[in-house]
């Protein structure tokens, strides 16, 4: 069966734009980038750090439209100042299962249905949300060597 690792985790502060798309791929990577474009700017002009990697957060499993936040790890004395239309949030503390996707982020659907099916065979309920942190970016990255660590939180 598939390998995840379960695990117990912190909430991690995080600023972030929160956008909503098709759930088609090109549609998602287009507003990913927009949104990560636009966090950066924010981020560089506020003279805000990133504390951690970036991440792309899916507050529901709604597909049809698809909402995500994309944005970074930051203190939360940053994330105190967040203004409109940059927001400030923590993923969950608890309960969560994690698996590294290797390769283009197109392929990331696949990742996550092979999880989710270990997950059920396993009996184990997952919610939302459910959060992608970047390990690498495709700036220096070749698509097929792409590291992706995908979060998914448990029902306890």
């Amino acid at each position: 069966m598939t390998a995840y690792t379960r695990k117990t985790v912190p909430g991690q502060t995080y600023l972030y734009i929160e956008e909503t798309t098709d759930a088609d791929p090109d549609s998602m990577a287009r507003e990913m980038q927009r949104a990560f474009t636009d966090i950066t700017a924010f981020m560089q002009e506020k003279g805000i750090k990133p504390s951690g990697l970036a991440l792309s957060l899916y507050p529901s499993f709604e597909m049809a439209p698809m909402t995500f936040r994309s944005g970074f790890f930051v203190t939360e004395a940053d994330a105190a100042l967040a203004s409109d239309p940059v927001k400030s949030g923590t993923t969950p503390k608890g309960e969560v299962v994690t698996m590294t996707h290797t390769g283009p982020y197109t392929a990331l659907a696949a990742t996550y249905k092979t999880l989710m099916e270990a997950l059920q065979h396993d009996g184990l309920t997952f919610v939302s949300p459910t959060w992608e942190v970047y390990l690498n970016t495709p700036d220096e990255t070749a698509p097929e060597d792409l590291k992706t660590e995908i979060f998914v939180t448990i029902a306890t």
